[in-house]
């Protein structure tokens, strides 16, 4: 026990996940990994001592096992998603078709669960105990009252379930066995096909059958085990959900490789057909696109291999079309390869499809995630823009100009475009501006110098310098930054003519920020004033191309060399007919930090006044979402404040979020902010 209790006090607490149920996020001084840790005072002890030793692929990995006064403290694999039941409840009922695709994976995770001597039951499964990662994996959490089958024994000695989701013997008419997670199975289905528990009766379709046995009374005439209801689930889908694992693991390699020469044949025969059309980002002499890579196999051993694929061109076949993934159309290709985008990409399974990939990462559970461009004809000018926005027109200004590689220029000053669209311009004066296409960093008069071949541009609101090398001319100038706020980019020269491409005032700017003599800033909001200290930056963000329309004010403390950095965020919006905050804060609270951040998770909530309005405090934390280019997928937590303003009828929201696993805390900046509020 004293050895355990050691290698607890490795993991640093960091924020509270569920305070009821002792659930903390916690990370290992020493390897900085995020982990879980949970507290209990019911539970057995062999469960978890077993899937220590015998991990399960769908379940979170454990890693300490602590037995200390009657409670047992474990540590566990952080699992970075949504809830099942979160995920219903943003986009309502699941199809059919996605149900089978769910159930079919939690049936084979609870058959590894199962396969155990003897058996563990779960004994709690729910729309709430299922995760639901970035990729379309189902993980099964939550084995708290997790128990070892018992054979012959007539009743469980502790009832331990969910109300609506419990076997009939979890109430004290027979004993737990595999049967028993069988019936939660069936009614899991229920919610997932109806929105419902008791939605059975309005439901039709084919699964009703499976259904039916699986809620059967009686445990004898449920499926035997969890591979049967398995068999049965998938038995009448049609064949391109049907066996779903097995077709991702095992693909026809007839088919495959048939599929894959025709795709070669295709796009060879179309890329010498296809007329020339100048991007820098071509290959070939005569300007079409190349494909980088035509097999998923190559492709995923280049990833693997730590190659930085972004920007490169891949050619492959549409497995599995999965419309409602959390990352919106996800399609699997190859073994772990997820092409996900908000678009649709209007493409049925079996289609050859060919993309640039413009964003790679890898998830928790060693699946690629790989954001793209689609590239419908070959060759192709990818880049879309909306004809209403100036730099959009600049930009498709510049998709005209062409500027040979081995013309030597030998003055900087110009206007540049750069990888991801953005112009740079750089002005005689001494200055530059640097506009992206989204406007969110959006830079007015940086100081540039010019010393021995190398440019500096210093970017104050990303708090970093950027320098490039000139030695070989500035038709084409590499940045590079010791800070990870900027990534290293190429900036193509387009045109000495650069003063029509600079802007008076950036488009972002806040309007009701005010900077103070001592460098501190003000905003307004409704009728509220909020002093921010001068650690923090004015970002202006505003959100209004989103459906929802919102615009907020973004202030960012950055010191991405340190890996930190905390937001301050602003934002206000109507209360609506009636104020149910009292009601529904914590609901409130979440789908507003759901904004920035994925995998949200809640911690301790508590009444609090602002200014005299009332209202409640809530700790969130989870992963920052993609809209934030520093320390992007970091963890993040922070309190999540919503006021109730009478005086206008308007939720007043405070946000402060910062990176976890540093020593710096700008939890006294933050109520300072607080603290300063008052009514104007």
């Amino acid at each position: 026990m004293l050895e355990d209790l050691y290698n607890l006090s490795f993991y640093k607490e960091i924020t509270v996940l569920n305070k009821e149920h002792k659930i903390y996020l916690v990370q290992h001084i020493e390897t900085g990994r995020t982990f879980v840790k949970k507290e209990m005072t019911i539970y057995n002890k062999s469960v978890f001592e077993q899937l220590k030793n015998r991990p399960i692929v769908g379940i979170p990995r454990i890693y300490e096992v602590c037995e200390n006064d009657g409670v047992l403290t474990i540590i566990e694999e952080y699992i970075s998603g949504i809830t099942l039941d979160e995920y219903i409840q943003q986009r309502g009922i699941i199809s059919e078709s996605d149900t089978v695709t769910y159930v079919d994976q939690l049936c084979s995770i609870l058959s590894k669960l199962h396969s155990f001597s003897p058996a563990i039951i779960h004994r709690d499964i729910k729309p709430s105990n299922i995760m639901l990662t970035d990729d379309n994996r189902i993980v099964l959490i939550d084995l708290n009252g997790a128990k070892t089958e018992v054979k012959g024994q007539t009743r469980d000695t502790e009832l331990i379930g969910t109300q609506g989701f419990a076997a009939p013997e979890q109430y004290g008419f027979g004993a737990s066995n595999i049967q028993t997670d069988i019936y939660s199975v069936g009614k899991l289905m229920v919610v997932m096909l109806t929105g419902n528990l008791d939605g059975i009766n309005k439901y039709s379709g084919r699964l009703k059958p499976v259904i039916e046995r699986c809620l059967n009374i009686d445990p004898k005439n449920r499926y035997e085990n969890t591979l049967q209801l398995q068999k049965a689930v998938n038995s009448k889908s049609d064949r391109k959900h049907a066996n779903n694992k097995q077709k991702r693991s095992f693909p026809k390699k007839a088919v495959s490789i048939t599929v894959t020469i025709i795709a070669v044949l295709i796009l060879i025969i179309v890329v010498l057909s296809t007329p020339s059309k100048s991007d820098k980002k071509t290959e070939s002499s005569t300007s079409s696109v190349t494909i980088d890579y035509t097999s998923t196999e190559a492709f995923e051993t280049a990833l693997n291999n730590g190659e930085d694929l972004k920007g490169k061109t891949v050619s492959f076949t549409v497995d599995e079309l999965h419309p409602n993934s959390p990352y919106g159309y996800n399609i699997w290709a190859g073994e772990h390869l997820n092409f996900v985008s908000k678009d649709n990409p209007n493409v049925n399974e079996g289609d050859i499809m060919t993309v640039r990939t413009t964003k790679i990462k890898k998830n928790i559970l060693d699946s690629w995630i790989i954001k793209y461009e689609k590239i419908k004809n070959i060759p192709v000018d990818t880049t879309e823009y909306d004809e209403q926005s100036e730099s959009s027109q600049l930009l498709q200004e510049r998709s005209e100009i062409t500027v040979p590689v081995d013309e030597y220029i030998e003055s900087p000053v110009g206007a540049y475009k750069g990888d991801d669209d953005e112009i740079l311009v750089i002005a005689e004066d001494g200055l530059a501006y640097y506009y992206c296409i989204d406007e969110s960093y959006t830079e007015l008069e940086c100081p540039w110098t010019l010393s021995d071949d190398l440019i500096t541009i210093s970017f104050s609101k990303m708090h970093c310098d950027a320098s490039a090398s000139i030695s070989k001319g500035c038709s084409s100038l590499i940045f590079r930054s010791d800070s990870s706020n900027w990534n290293t980019e190429e900036f193509i020269w387009f045109t000495s003519e650069y003063e029509k491409y600079i802007k008076d005032t950036p488009p972002s700017a806040s309007k009701d920020v005010s900077v103070l003599t001592n460098g501190n800033m003000q905003i307004i909001l409704d009728n509220m004033q909020f002093t921010i200290p001068k650690n923090f930056v004015d970002y202006g963000d505003s959100y209004s191309t989103r459906e929802d329309g919102i615009d907020l004010y973004t202030f960012v403390d950055n010191d991405a060399d340190n890996g930190y950095l905390s937001n301050a965020v602003f934002y206000s919006e109507s209360a609506g007919l009636t104020n149910t905050l009292d009601k529904n804060y914590k609901t409130t609270c979440k789908s507003f930090a759901g904004r920035f951040m994925t995998n949200v998770q809640l911690g301790h909530s508590e009444p609090i006044s602002v200014a005299g309005y009332n209202g409640y405090s809530t700790i969130v934390s989870g992963l920052l979402n993609d809209g934030f280019n520093a320390l992007e997928g970091s963890i993040f937590s922070g309190p999540v404040i919503v006021v109730y303003d009478d005086s206008s009828n308007n939720y007043i929201f405070l946000f402060f979020p910062q990176v976890v696993g540093t020593n710096i805390d700008d939890s006294e900046l933050f109520e300072s902010i607080i603290s300063s509020a008052k009514i104007l």
